[in-house]
Parts: structure tokens; sequence; C-alpha cells
């Protein structure tokens, strides 16, 4: 089994984003490899998000202290600071760059030795030279990995990446251009506005060219820096709402240098209503005076209401726009693109985009090496009703082999675009067909990465003009064409579409958008988990009232899971609460069921309570917080309410010094809270860091109690870290606390347990059997049964591990005779381990059998990972081969599951098949 094998994430993990920065880095000096497979070669920001930050001082290069690593770190770091890099290297070199050092381990330089050597190193000489345990050292480099991804995530800003629509060649515009642009020089607002497929986006992005001086040819990066537009595109329940589009302003101007309303979105959101955002745009227009921006919205038409409705959310977002028209902008110009007037024109500033002429027609077709004479060219006008997207995709069917323009005959009447549609499927192949309808779920450009294998089908269909090329990396269908193409789509392959587009937008951190496919794909749960895990990143680029309107849509109406319905009640509540909607959050929460103790449950009276403060209803959101803390598990409750006393302390009795006591274990209990949080998930390191952080405090408190039981708490988690020596003094530690306010049966009962506990962790088994030998002794005395049986199970696997088979088997039947059911399947390998001893394998492989059986039932997963290898251990040494390897596989995916690296490792390196 390959060390370098990446298993799948789980929803625990994060989502598919993290799997594939994973794959990603495990081959980031293939530049082939990552032009073929990685689906991060698709993101479309590279310049966006990357470039600020790669013009950004070089950090220093990481050391370790260790003298012959940090010569090879140097010498990487060097090599990749030099060497030409493809647009994805460069993007996570950059972000490496930008890792910050932990506490507990130098991430960049742990990240550099790992992935970015050439040729990548083996991880056991690696840990080696580190001088690091095996744990340790995989728990770092997932931390370190997890770091990265947030830095990565927050430099691509891919929901709020600005829209650059690509300016091509136009027929019969020159005038209108010219007048446009001249009435765009004033400063004032012009509109655009004509039916659709006339060209308005075309005629847009080459005023938007003109007004930036860019010359098609400049590369992407000089775009970007010399860009002076800003372009959105108003699409139904993804852009079309104030907050998206307050922060795409703000991210345009901080990208512009003028960074007030970014920065106050970044850090103050909540204090930021559409009057100081307004004031502080116009702020930074005054700043941008000299080379002012052009501002362009697309359609703009979309915003308004139809004959039976109007959306409040367009009403608001009505409101900012007639403000942002009528307000100074110091010479920066709007531009609003749509099928109708959106506000109130000036004379003289609209401008009506006008169907072809026959000069226009002739022109097109001749463009297209089409040869039409005057009576064929007077039919096509006539069929298309100067239409140049009819007449592009006429142009399109005639080089298909369409008899069309041969018979004029045939072009009497006119014709619609689903005709045309339907008339172009006849001419396409199959696999043609399937990549337009994969590509016209998408309603924005997309990654052409996405299609990296389709070469040949992709290029003929860019030949016949179906598709464009936006930019080297996106693809995009014209949207009337796109429109119609949805509509002819199955309901069930539509479905599936979506689905796909949104796998794909999660593998490449577009969060909210894939939550918006998986809805429409008919996947609502998917949308829930997968926004859910990256909701802070999400909200902070502005997506709350765009996630709020997806979640809110009727495709989560069906859900069948309870805690599915939970977690949307909460997110929608959270949601509510960030936008001001308290009435809509209580209603979302009073849709789902509540289970008494359980965490999502305290989690709903928090969040009640904050939507009836910001009602005003103060009684019921104190009753709420009150109940909140009667859900909560114990070990929760101490938090709140040593705060909420302290609140109560400080605003009520006026005692600050009062206050600040509590305030002061509080932040203990929290601290423990965040370790435990941490360490159930796998994540030792980052659990020791909050612990030692609850130590400090602990001592600073003086209290015994809280000094005994963090001790005992980081003993147990050093024992895990496979770091003894610190498990022992932490441990003695403990219990010289426990002693010294009278706890005996921790002082010496549980001491000794523990102790004996980080022994076998560390493979040191003889060393156990002295403190689980004291262990049993006292409780013996007590006659406590549950912890006899724990420590009589830990003697026989000390037993069993050190090849005594027969004391093995006597204590673990001494431990199963208590019927205490939490050493069951513990007892049940280890005599499946003594039966291996003595060879008598049949008896074994059912010992282990049952052991992995009542695990299973039980939910002990450790058990279950530690009979696996046993089993595997009895198969090995029975000679069944591929058995043992099956054994094997399924021992180190539980072990790499609950963060046992070492566990994991040994497997590996102790399976010789």
């Amino acid at each position: 089994m390959s060390k370098r094998t990446i298993r799948p994430a789980t929803r625990d993990e994060g989502t598919l984003f993290m799997a594939t920065l994973r794959q990603t880095l495990e081959h980031i000096g293939d530049a082939e490899w990552l032009k073929d497979h990685s689906p991060l070669e698709s993101i479309r920001a590279f310049g966006d998000g990357a470039a600020e930050s790669a013009r950004s001082p070089a950090p220093p290069i990481p050391s370790l202290g260790i003298r012959a690593l940090d010569e090879r770190l140097q010498a990487v770091w060097q090599d990749w600071e030099t060497r030409p890099k493809t647009g994805l290297q460069a993007l996570l070199w950059s972000a490496v760059r930008q890792v910050k050092p932990d506490k507990d381990a130098n991430y960049p330089a742990l990240l550099v030795l790992t992935y970015f050597q050439d040729p990548r190193p083996k991880q056991g000489d690696l840990i080696r030279q580190l001088a690091v345990g095996q744990s340790t050292y995989y728990r770092q480099l997932g931390a370190a990995v997890e770091a990265l991804q947030r830095v990565v995530l927050s430099n691509l800003q891919l929901s709020l990446r600005l829209e650059s629509p690509a300016a091509r060649p136009l027929i019969g515009r020159d005038a209108v251009l010219h007048q446009v642009m001249a009435a765009l020089h004033t400063g004032g607002v012009v509109s655009l506005i004509g039916a659709s497929g006339l060209g308005k986006t075309s005629l847009g992005a080459a005023l938007c060219q003109a007004w930036s001086n860019v010359s098609p040819s400049d590369n992407r990066q000089s775009k970007i820096e010399n860009r002076k537009f800003f372009w959105l595109t108003f699409r139904p329940g993804l852009t079309d709402n104030l907050h998206h589009v307050i922060f795409a302003l703000a991210f345009f101007l901080h990208q512009r240098r003028a960074s007030d309303l970014w920065l106050h979105l970044t850090t103050r959101p909540q204090d930021l209503g559409p009057g100081k955002a307004m004031a502080m745009i116009r702020k930074s227009l005054d700043d941008l005076k000299h080379q002012p921006p052009l501002f362009c919205f697309d359609e703009a038409d979309l915003l308004l209401p139809d004959e039976l409705d109007d959306s409040g959310e367009h009403q608001q977002l009505r409101a900012f726009l007639e403000e942002f028209a009528e307000s100074p902008r110091n010479g920066a110009p709007l531009l609003f693109i749509g099928q109708r007037l959106l506000i109130e024109p000036e004379r003289g500033r609209v401008f009506t985009l006008e169907r072809f002429t026959a000069p226009e027609v002739h022109a097109l077709f001749e463009q297209a090496n089409v040869a039409l004479d005057a009576t064929t060219c007077q039919a096509v006008l006539s069929y298309t009703r100067g239409n140049p997207l009819l007449a592009q995709l006429l142009i399109t069917l005639h080089q298909l082999g369409e008899p069309v323009l041969d018979e004029p005959s045939r072009l009497a009447s006119s014709a619609s675009l689903d005709w045309f549609i339907a008339r172009l499927r006849r001419h396409l192949s199959p696999r043609e067909q399937d990549l337009l309808d994969a590509m016209c779920v998408f309603d924005s450009p997309a990654p052409a990465g996405l299609w990296r294998k389709r070469t040949r089908p992709l290029d003929r269909l860019i030949q016949l003009g179906l598709v464009r090329r936006d930019a080297p990396d996106l693809l995009s269908l014209l949207p009337a064409v796109r429109e119609a193409l949805y509509r002819q789509l199955p309901g069930g392959v539509r479905e599936g579409l979506h689905a796909s587009a949104a796998q794909a937008c999660a593998e490449q951190g577009a969060f909210t958008l894939a939550a918006h496919h998986y809805t429409l794909g008919q996947q609502p749960e998917m949308a829930i988990w997968t926004w859910h895990a990256h909701r802070d990143e999400e909200v902070r680029q502005g997506q709350a009232q765009t996630a709020l309107r997806i979640f809110t849509s009727p495709g989560f109406a069906a859900l069948a899971g309870a805690q599915d319905r939970r977690a949307l009640a909460l997110i929608v509540a959270d949601l509510c609460h960030l936008l001001g909607k308290h009435d809509d959050g209580l209603s979302a929460l009073d849709a789902a069921q509540w289970p008494h103790n359980r965490p999502a449950s305290s989690r709903m009276r928090e969040l009640r309570a904050k939507l009836l403060a910001m009602r005003g209803d103060v009684d019921a959101a104190l009753a709420n917080y009150r109940a909140g803390l009667d859900a909560l598990p114990d070990r929760h409750k101490p938090i709140l309410l040593r705060v909420e006393m302290g609140r109560q302390t400080l605003f009520r009795a006026r005692d600050a010094a009062a206050a600040k006591a509590q305030a002061i274990l509080a932040r203990h209990d929290v601290e423990v809270l965040l370790g435990d949080i941490e360490r159930e998930a796998g994540h030792l390191d980052a659990a020791a860091v909050h612990y030692l952080a609850a130590l400090d405090v602990a001592h600073d408190s003086e209290d015994p109690v809280r000094l005994a039981k963090i001790n005992e708490v980081l003993g147990i988690l050093e024992a895990r870290r496979l770091n003894v020596d610190a498990a022992q003094r932490y441990l003695a530690e403990a219990g010289a606390h426990y002693s010294a306010y009278g706890n005996a049966v921790c002082a010496v009962g549980m001491t000794n347990s523990n102790k004996a506990f980080a022994y076998l962790m560390a493979g040191r088994y003889a060393d156990a059997i002295a403190p689980a030998q004291q262990a049993i002794a006292f409780f013996e005395a007590l006659q406590l049964p549950y912890d006899l049986s724990i420590n009589q199970a830990n003697l026989a696997e000390a037993y069993a591990n050190l090849g005594d088979a027969e004391q093995a088997e006597a204590h673990a039947r001494r431990a199963l005779a208590h019927e205490e059911a939490a050493v069951h399947a513990q007892c049940l390998y280890v005599l499946g381990h003594a039966r291996r001893l003595q060879g008598r394998f049949e008896e074994a492989e059912r010992l282990c059998k049952d052991a992995i059986a009542n695990a299973e039932a039980t939910g002990d997963q450790w058990a279950r990972a530690y009979a696996q290898r046993t089993l595997g251990e009895v198969y090995r040494d029975w000679g069944k081969r591929e058995a043992a390897r099956a054994a094997f596989e399924r021992a180190h995916e539980a072990f790499v599951h609950l963060g046992l690296h070492a566990d994991a490792a040994r497997v590996e390196d102790t399976n010789p098949l």
C-alpha cells in the first residue's frame, strides 16, 4: 500500500476542494499532470487573486534549526522563487509564501519539504530527518495543508471574481460605438438598449476595451492591472441582490487601490448600510478622479418588476443604483445594458441598438467567406428579421451543409431561435451535442479545463461559432443560444448536468455557485453540507444574500433527513441574522424539530435569542439563552454560564473585578472546549495549543481542580501523540494536584491507568505492566468494576504484544467477567492475538471477526481498527495473502480516519504484502 495514496475527503473534513488541493500538491512539480488532471488548473482568477500577493515582498526563508534540512529548504525555496511556473504553480507557490508558521510547527517549511522538493522525498526519510513522531508529522502536515487552503481561497476570492467580457470585432456598430463613448466621456449615465441577439454585450465589451485603452493582444495580467472598468451581469438568484453588488464594487475599488469600503466590509460588515456604502464609494471615486473608472451593469432590465410581482430585493437594488446614478461620481460614468430601460434616462443618453440592414448582413456573410447575391441577402434579412445572432446561426447552418441559402425560396417566412437550434442538432455529433448541453447549465463563462479531454468536439464548436473562448481558461455560449438549449433539456438530463456542474464548482472553491447547481440538480443535501463547510469564507465574500435566496428556494421543501432539515434551518437563521431579517430567521427555526441535549439544539437557542433580541424582545431572548444552557452537554454549560454571570456582574452589580474573574475562568473552559473539538476531529496538535493555553489560565487561577484536570487531559493527548515522556510528566503533575485536594481515586487509580495507556500507545509494553497492575490493585480494593476491567484489558494487551499468550488470555478473561461493554471488543481481539501466537488460526479468525462485529455494533472505531490489524496479522501468519491484504487495508483506513497515523504507518511498515 502506497503511503502517497490520497483518500477521498469526508463530509467532516471539508469539501471536494480540500481533496483536490491535496492531490494537486502531490503533483505540484509536474506541469503536464496539472494541466491534464488538476481541477484547479481551470480556476480563472489566477491573475486576479494571486497577482497582488505575488508582487508582495518575499518573506524570509523558513528555518527548522536543523542544518541539513535548512540548507535543503534554502535551495528548494530559491529554486521555486526563480523557476518558470505555470499559473497554477504560481498560485500555490504564492500561497505557500503567505502561510504563517504555527506555534507547534513551521507550516511553510513542512509544505516545501514534503511537496516541493524534486524529486519528492520518501515521507519516512523526512520524518526521521525532522526527528518527530509519525503521528506528529502527519497531523502537522494536515494542519499545514488546511492553512494553505485558507490562504488559497482568500487569494482567489472566487465568489468575487470580476467579470471581463471579451471584446470581438464588430460589424456595423462603429457609429453607435463612437456616440456612446462620447457620452460616457462626459461622466454621465448612459443606457444601451435593444432586443435579444443584437450584440449589446459585445458592444459593451468593446466600450470597456476602448475605455481602458487595452489592446486585445495584451496579456491577461496586463489587462487586470490596467483595467479601468467594472462589469457586472445581473443573473437571477446569483448576482441580482444588493449585498453582492456592494461587495463586488468594494472589491473592484480595492483593486484600484481605493480600499476604504473593502476594509470596512472585511472588518465591520454589520455596521455598513447602503447609505454608508454609497458615501464610501463616492469617497473612493474622488480618490480616482484623475483616472475615473467606467461602471457597466449588463442585463439591467432583470431588476424591473414583471406584471404581477416585484421582488423586494430588486426594489432595494434599484434604489441603490438610482442613488448611484444621481450622486456625484467625479467623472466615472455608468452604463446600463438591457432590453428595457432600468432608470429614468437623461436626454440624449439612451442609445438603441438597431437590427441589421442589408449592408450589415452582407458584411457579416462576407466576413465568413459566404457569398450572397442581392436577392439572397434580402431573403436572409427578411428571414432573420435583421437579428445578427440569427444571421450568424444561418451562416453556421450553411457551413454544416444545410442548403437553405442555396434555395432562397426556403427563406420565405421568419425563423425562430428554437428552429435554428433544432436544425443545428441534426448536424452535430452526439459528443458535440453533449458538450453544448453540459455548457448550457452554466449561465456565466465556465472554466475551459472542465472539458480538457474533449478537445476535438470543443474545437469544432468554437470553429462553428457556437462556443466562444472568452479567455484562455474560459468558455461561454451566446446568452440567447444558452437559454434556448437549456429550455430544450429534458428534466432528468438537466438535473444531472447541474449536479456535475456543482461538483466542478466545489472542486474549484466556488461554494455558493456549487450550492446553486446542487439545488437545481435536485441534490439539496449536498448544497447544504458543501456550503456549510465554507460558510465563513462565502459570507466574507458577500454571498450571504445570494445564499439565503438559494436555501429558501422551493428545492429545499422536501428534505427527508431530520439532520439535514436542522442544518438548513441553522444556515437560514444565521444568514437572516446577518441580513437583519429576524422574523424570517425565527420562522426557519420553527420549521425544524430540535431534540433535547443536542449541540444543534443549543445553537438553535442561541440563534433564536439573537433574532429575538434584534426584534427587541429581550425577555424572550434571555429565556432562550437559558433554555440553550439546559440543552447543552454538561461540558458546555460552565462556559456560557460563566460568561452570562460575568455580564450580569459587570452591568448589573458593576463589579468589574468579579466579572473579570468569571471571564478568566470562562476563557479556561473555552480553551478546553476548543481543544476537545480539535481532539475529537483528530487534530491533536491543534488541540494541544488550546490545552496549553488552558493550562496557563489554570496556573493563573491557582485552581487545583482545573490544574489537575488539564494536566490529565494533556497527558492523555501526549500519549496519543506518542510523546510518552511528556505524557508521564503531565500525568504525574495531575496526580499531585488530585492528591492536593483529596481526590484519591484520580490521584492513584486514574493516574496509573493513564500512565499504562501512554506506554501502550508508544509501544513500550513492558513499561505499561507496572502502572496497570497498580491501578488494578487500587480499583479492586474500591470494587470499581468499570475502571478495573479497563486496566485488566490494557494489561492483557500489553502481555499479548510481549508474546505472552497465557498472561494475555488470563487478564482478558478477567476483564470480560465484569461484563463491561466498553472493553468487550478489545478483549476479543486480544484473545485473537493470543490464539495467533499459539498457531490456532481458525479460533483467532473467529475471535477477531467477533471483535470487529462488536466494535461496529457499539460504535467503537478505536477497537475496530486494532481488531482489523490483528485479523490481518492472523491471515498473514496463516498464509492467506489476499485476505491479509484486505484486512490490513481496512485497518490502515481506520487508523488514518482516527488520526492514528503512527499505527497506520506501522501497518504499512510491518505488512510485507
